[in-house]
């Protein structure tokens, strides 16, 4: 969640289950409302840094299931193994 397109599309993020919501469109109600209330969240964008606020701020309206990728899809495409993806909350 939270990568543009442009970024999606530079390592194809589109698993299954994957919401698509760029961050200046994440806490409109009804985005909130597509997120998982017990499930995993994973947010992802492109250095990390937005992730982080995303994450932060999400975490402040009570979804404490929200972790982000550190390090964002710069980190995954240059050679972390998902066992070694650093995950923050």
């Amino acid at each position: 969640m939270c990568a543009p397109n442009a970024e999606r599309n530079v390592v194809g993020v589109n698993l299954p289950g994957t919401l698509n919501i760029p961050l200046d469109q994440l806490f409109k109600k009804e985005n909130l409302d597509r997120l998982p209330k017990d499930g995993k969240i994973l947010v992802v964008c492109h250095s990390g840094s937005r992730a982080a606020g995303a994450t932060a701020l999400l975490s402040a309206i009570g979804f404490t299931n929200a972790s982000y990728v550190n390090g964002g899809l710069i980190a995954l495409v240059t050679g972390v193994t998902p066992k070694s993806v650093p995950m923050e909350k």
